[in-house]
């Protein structure tokens, strides 16, 4: 099991190298960002990590008289990763993006609930914000592109925004290291 520490240093990495490449190339970032929600590769990308972590929770899970059905699961994955894109490809990179923060949310709650630190609830919200924007993005996946429009409507605006980014990067990387 990861560390909690672990997740907050990881959590403010990508959070930090994400803003650091949006303030060192804003007209870059934009462009990528808002064509993100319409990528494939991305979307493909995504939804396998997402399908395979989804089989293998459900393969480690009890599940009582269901259990002889896990074997399916070795056919079953493979065959959703080969359908999903090809049948669900309507902002695809957004629902996956959605899907893995669903699935990130119950590693960081199952080690936050277990810390001794008062502060580890910091964490847990965090895990609860992902699930919110996991369960939007999954629903309504052209909310991404409303909130990239509100974000990036300009460099300047980009900036300001991203410079929030690294603030939350720099105090998860702090509490990885000081407080967990």
């Amino acid at each position: 099991m990861i560390s909690l520490s672990t997740w907050a240093i990881m959590l403010g990495a990508v959070k930090l190298i994400g803003s650091g490449w949006v303030l060192g190339r804003p007209a870059e970032a934009m462009r990528a960002l808002k064509a993100f929600p319409r990528s494939v590769w991305p979307g493909r990308v995504l939804s396998t990590v997402d399908l395979v972590w989804a089989a293998m929770l459900l393969n480690e899970m009890p599940m009582g008289s269901f259990d002889s059905w896990k074997v399916a699961l070795y056919v079953l994955c493979p065959l959703a990763v080969v359908l999903v894109p090809i049948y669900l490809d309507e902002l695809l990179s957004v629902r996956a993006l959605g899907g893995l923060y669903l699935l990130l949310a119950d590693p960081i709650l199952d080690t936050a609930r277990w810390h001794a630190s008062d502060l580890s609830i910091i964490m847990s919200v965090i895990a609860y914000i992902l699930v919110i924007f996991g369960i939007a993005f999954v629903l309504a996946p052209y909310l991404l592109g409303r909130l990239l429009q509100l974000w990036c409507r300009n460099e300047q605006a980009c900036r300001i925004s991203t410079i929030f980014g690294l603030i939350f990067g720099v105090a998860m990387i702090m509490l990885g290291v000081f407080v967990y």
